[in-house]
């Protein structure tokens, strides 16, 4: 999962995209909780769909940084 969010926010650096609204649905969740933890400035908005409950402890930090 984690090379896919490398693979995303690659494809953000090539289209010069600072950042995006990030919507990951089932194992694409675990992507987009992967990207916003290793590029939060590149995540403008993080959802998720249809993901387990159980959020990693690091997303949880992501989505109290400040805007």
């Amino acid at each position: 999962m984690a090379e896919q969010a490398e693979d995303a926010a690659a494809i953000l650096d090539a289209l010069n995209v600072p950042s995006a609204a990030v919507v990951g649905s089932s194992s694409g969740g675990y992507v987009a909780q992967q990207l916003a933890i290793a590029h939060p400035r590149k995540v403008a908005a993080l959802v998720l769909l249809q993901c387990p409950e159980q959020v990693a402890e690091d997303t949880t930090a992501f989505l109290s940084l400040p805007g």
